[in-house]
C-alpha cells in the first residue's frame, strides 16, 4: 500500500511540474495583434461576398457589365477564404502545445471553417454556371420578340394568340410562377401543333435559360457564406477570449502553482490514514458490486429474449444463452469478439450500423428486423432493439433480439388480407358507379339508333359496342370485390386484341407507336373475354409507361402480335407461370416495346400483389395477369434486360369447339304495343330516370320518377292505386333501396318491383329474399328488354 501512495505522489509531483510548464507556455504564445488580422480577414470575405451577388445582379439585369470582374471576386473571395483557413488552422494546431485552450470551441470553429470552404466552392460554382448561361439567356431575350414579330407577320390570324403568348412570357420573365410557366408550356405546345414551331423553340430556350441562370443566382444568393462566416466570428471570439482570460490567469498560475505544491505536500501527510479507510471502504463495495453483478448475469441469462452488450464500435462484450441458441450456438461465450452488424448478417459500417449510431447519439433507442439464417436451423425473423448507455465515461451499446416470426407472418397475411377488402369494396363501388353512367348512354344510344336517320346508325352502333365493352370492364372490377361472375366461351384471340388495341391506341403516350400484326384463322382459345381483355391492356399500358421511363430514347415503339406456334418443354420450363402446362401448339399473343426494361431482380417481383416501379396507386396489373393465365391453364414467357425493352408472350391451349355467332343488329324498340300502365321510377341519377322514363313511355307506358326512397315512397302513397310496377334503385341517399322495397311492401303488399343495380344478380336477390323481387335488371340495361318485363308485369297484373 505505501509504495502505491508513493507512486501517487510522484505522479501528482510530475502532474504539477507539467502544468508549470503549460502554464509557461501559454503565456508566452498570446499574440494580442490576432484579432484584429481575423476580424479584417472575415469583414474582406463577407465584402466580396455580397459584391459577387450585387455584380451577379448587375450582370443579370444590364448586359453592359462585364463578366471579367464577377470572375475577379470570385477568385479573390477563394484566395481569402483559403488565407483564412490557413491562419485560423494554425492557431488552431498551437491547442496541442496548450493544456487550457477549449478542443471543442477549437473543433467548432475548424467544423465552421470547412462550412465557409464548401459554400465558397459552391458559390464558385454557381458563378461558373451563371456565366455559363447568361450569354445564352440574352440571346433567347433578343431572339423572342424577333420571333414574335416574325411569327405574327407569317401568321396574322394567330396574332392575338401570339401576343397573348408574348406578353405573358415577358410577364414570366419579371416574376417567375410555377402555375405560369405550365401555362406557358401549354401554349408553346398548341402553337407548336399549330405549325409555330420556331416560337416554341424560342420560347422553350428563353424558359430554360432563364431557370438555369436563376437557380444559379438563388444558389450563390443561398450559399450560406455569410451565416458561416458569422459561426466562424463567434468561435474565434470566444476562442480568442478564452486565450486573454487564460493568458491572465496565467500569470497568478505560477505563483499560486507554487503554494498549491507546498500545501500538497501537507496536506498529503494529513490524509494518507483517511485515504486507507476509504480504500478499505471501497474493497468491501467492490465486493457487494460483484455479488450483485451475479445476480444480473444469472437474470439475463435466463430472459426468454436475446441479450447483447457491445461496445461503441459494435463488438460483442457479453451475450446470453438465448442469444447463443438463436445462433445455433451452446453459450454466449461463442459470439464475444463478433460485431453485432455481423451477427445481424450485415457489416459494420453499412447504412444500418449508421442509423443505428445515430439514434443512440441523440439518445434514442433503435428499432428494425433481420432474417436470422442460423446454422442448423430454419431462417426466422428477428426484432432488434439497441439503446446507448453511459458507464464511466465509456459508452456502450445494449441491445434485445426478439424472435418475431410468427408475430410478423400474422401481421403480413392480416395486412395482405385487408389491402384485398380495401381494394373489392372500392372496385365495387367505382363499377357500381359506371354502371349507373354506362346505363344512361346505353339507353340514350338506342333511342337514337331509332329515331336517328341511316347516317347516324353505324356510328350509334359502335357506341353501343364500346358500351358492351365497358360494361365487361364493369363485371370485372365486380369480380375482383367478389360480386361478379365470368363467362367461358370460345374466342378468336386476335378479334378480340382488335377491338382491345383500338380501345387503348387514344391513351398511348406521344411519340409511342402501336404496331398491331393479328394473325387471320387462329384457332378459338376458351376463356372469359373480359379477364383476356384485361391482360392485353395490362400488357399494352405496362410497355407504354416502360417506353415513357426510357426518358433518353427518341421514340418508341410496342407490337402486338399474335400467332400459332409449337411450344417444347424446354420453353415452358423457362416460363413465369405454367410451367406444368403441356408442349405442343399453342395461340399465342406476343406484346414487346423497346422501354427501359427489367433486370433480373425487378423480373422476379413484377408479379408480386402491390408491387411496382411506378408511381403510388399502381402495382395491381400484373399480379391479375399471372392469376388470370393461370386461370386459363395457359402459360407466360417474358424477357427482358435493361435498356433493350422487354417481351411478354402469352400462351393459350386451342379448342376444337366453333366460335359462337354474334348478332349484328339488336330487334327494333316495341312501338306497337298497345299496353297502358303506370310506373313509379325511383333512382338517384336524374340521367338515369330520364332515360328510363323515354323509354318507357316509348313503349305506350306512364311514367312517374322520384330521386330518392322517401320521395319515392311519398309518391306511391299518392299514386298507390294506379301505379303497376315500381323500378328501384339499390343504392341511393336518404334512404337505400332495402328500406324503400319495405316502406312501399307496408303500403301494398302485392306491389310488383323491379330492382335495377350495377351489383351482380344473386347478391341482389339474397338481399331481398328469394321470390319476393318481380325482376331483376342488370346495369347497363338492355333498354328493349325493360320494355318487355315492364309490359310483362303490367300485363300480368290487368289480367281479369
Amino acid at each position: 500500500m505505501s509504495k502505491l501512495l508513493r507512486f501517487k505522489h510522484h505522479l501528482l509531483m510530475l502532474l504539477f511540474s507539467v502544468a508549470l510548464i503549460a502554464v509557461d507556455v501559454q503565456v508566452g504564445s498570446f499574440d494580442s495583434g490576432e484579432f484584429s488580422r481575423i476580424s479584417a480577414l472575415i469583414e474582406a470575405i463577407q465584402r466580396l461576398d455580397v459584391e459577387s451577388e450585387e455584380e451577379m445582379m448587375d450582370l443579370f439585369t444590364h448586359t453592359s457589365h462585364s463578366p471579367q470582374r464577377l470572375r475577379r471576386l470570385a477568385d479573390s473571395l477563394a484566395r481569402d477564404q483559403r488565407q483564412l483557413a490557413a491562419l485560423l488552422l494554425d492557431d488552431i494546431r498551437e491547442r496541442d502545445e496548450n493544456l487550457f485552450v477549449s478542443s471543442k470551441v477549437a473543433g467548432n470553429l475548424e467544423q465552421n471553417l470547412k462550412k465557409v470552404e464548401a459554400s465558397v466552392a459552391a458559390q464558385r460554382e454557381a458563378i461558373r454556371d451563371f456565366l455559363a448561361n447568361i450569354d445564352l439567356l440574352t440571346q433567347a431575350q433578343q431572339a423572342l420578340p424577333v420571333t414574335v414579330a416574325r411569327m405574327i407577320r407569317r401568321h396574322p390570324e394567330q396574332a392575338r394568340q401570339i401576343g397573348v403568348f408574348a406578353n405573358e412570357m415577358t410577364r414570366w420573365q419579371l416574376f417567375p410562377d410555377a402555375q405560369l410557366e405550365r401555362k406557358l408550356q401549354r401554349q408553346m405546345a398548341t402553337l407548336d401543333a399549330a405549325g409555330l414551331p420556331a416560337l416554341h423553340a424560342a420560347g422553350s430556350a428563353l424558359l430554360r435559360y432563364h431557370r438555369l441562370v436563376k437557380q444559379a443566382m438563388d444558389r450563390v444568393e443561398d450559399s450560406g457564406i455569410a451565416e458561416n462566416l458569422a459561426l466562424v466570428r463567434a468561435n474565434f471570439a470566444q476562442h480568442y477570449a478564452n486565450e486573454v482570460h487564460i493568458h491572465t490567469i496565467s500569470k497568478h498560475l505560477l505563483t499560486l502553482m507554487v503554494v498549491a505544491l507546498l500545501l500538497y505536500l501537507t496536506l498529503l501527510l494529513v490524509s494518507s490514514r483517511r485515504k486507507n479507510l476509504r480504500l478499505e471502504q471501497l474493497l468491501a463495495e467492490k465486493a457487494e458490486l460483484e455479488e450483485r453483478n451475479r445476480l444480473l448475469l444469472a437474470a439475463m441469462h435466463s430472459a426468454p429474449n436475446g441479450v447483447l452488450v457491445c461496445n461503441y464500435d459494435g463488438q460483442v462484450l457479453y451475450a446470453n444463452t438465448r442469444l447463443a441458441e438463436m445462433h445455433g450456438e451452446r453459450d454466449g461465450e461463442a459470439l464475444i469478439g463478433h460485431y453485432a452488424a455481423e451477427l445481424r448478417g450485415g457489416e459494420r459500417g453499412d447504412a444500418t450500423y449508421r442509423e443505428i449510431v445515430e439514434a443512440t447519439e441523440r439518445g434514442e433507442a433503435w428499432h428494425g428486423d433481420y432474417i436470422l439464417d442460423a446454422k442448423g436451423s430454419a431462417p426466422i425473423t428477428v426484432a432488434r432493439t439497441m439503446s446507448g448507455i453511459e458507464l464511466d465515461a465509456h459508452r456502450y451499446l445494449v441491445g434485445i433480439d426478439r424472435d418475431v416470426t410468427s408475430e410478423r407472418a400474422q401481421a403480413a397475411k392480416l395486412e395482405a388480407i385487408q389491402r384485398l377488402e380495401s381494394l373489392g369494396v372500392l372496385a365495387g363501388g367505382i363499377a357500381h358507379d359506371f354502371n349507373n353512367i354506362l346505363t344512361a348512354i346505353r339507353g340514350n344510344a338506342v333511342l337514337a339508333k331509332r329515331h336517328g336517320g341511316q347516317e347516324a346508325q353505324p356510328y350509334l352502333r359502335r357506341i353501343e359496342e364500346g358500351i358492351q365493352r365497358a360494361a365487361d370492364l364493369c363485371q370485372q372490377m365486380l369480380a375482383y370485390a367478389g360480386k361478379g361472375q365470368f363467362v367461358v366461351e370460345p374466342l378468336d384471340l386476335s378479334a378480340l386484341v382488335r377491338d382491345v388495341s383500338q380501345l387503348i391506341a387514344v391513351s398511348i403516350a406521344p411519340g409511342v407507336q402501336l404496331r398491331v400484326d393479328l394473325a387471320d384463322g387462329l384457332a378459338p382459345v376458351k376463356g372469359d373475354r373480359a379477364q383476356l381483355q384485361q391482360i392485353v391492356l395490362n400488357l399494352i399500358t405496362n410497355a407504354n409507361d416502360a417506353i415513357a421511363e426510357q426518358r433518353e430514347a427518341t421514340e418508341g415503339e410496342i407490337k402486338v402480335t399474335t400467332f400459332e406456334r409449337e411450344v417444347e418443354a424446354e420453353v415452358l420450363s423457362h416460363a413465369v407461370c405454367g410451367t406444368e402446362a403441356k408442349p405442343g401448339r399453342f395461340v399465342a399473343l406476343e406484346v414487346e416495346d423497346n422501354g427501359c426494361g427489367m433486370d433480373a431482380a425487378t423480373q422476379q417481383r413484377i408479379f408480386e400483389p402491390f408491387f411496382t416501379t411506378k408511381f403510388t396507386g399502381r402495382g395491381l396489373g400484373m399480379s391479375a395477369i399471372l392469376g388470370i393465365v393461370q386461370h386459363h391453364q395457359g402459360a407466360l414467357l417474358l424477357e427482358s434486360a435493361p435498356g433493350k425493352g422487354s417481351r411478354f408472350t402469352l400462351l393459350l391451349p386451342p379448342v376444337d369447339e366453333p366460335l359462337p355467332v354474334r348478332e349484328e343488329e339488336r330487334a327494333p324498340l316495341a312501338e306497337e304495343c298497345a299496353v297502358s300502365g303506370l310506373v313509379l321510377i325511383i333512382d338517384d341519377e336524374a340521367v338515369i330516370r330520364e332515360m328510363a322514363a323515354e323509354i318507357l313511355e316509348d313503349a305506350g307506358l306512364r311514367t312517374l320518377t322520384a330521386e330518392d326512397g322517401e320521395q319515392g315512397v311519398a309518391l306511391f302513397r299518392q299514386h298507390q292505386e294506379e301505379v303497376d310496377v315500381v323500378l328501384l334503385d339499390m343504392t341511393m341517399p336518404v334512404m337505400d333501396g332495402e328500406a324503400c322495397f319495405k316502406a312501399l311492401r307496408a303500403i301494398r303488399d302485392d306491389l310488383p318491383v323491379v330492382v335495377a343495380s350495377g351489383y351482380a344478380e344473386q347478391d341482389v336477390v339474397r338481399a331481398f329474399g328469394d321470390g319476393e323481387l318481380a325482376g331483376f335488371m342488370q346495369k347497363p340495361f338492355d333498354p328493349e328488354r325493360l320494355q318487355q318485363l315492364m309490359q310483362k308485369i303490367v300485363i300480368t297484373r290487368r289480367r281479369p
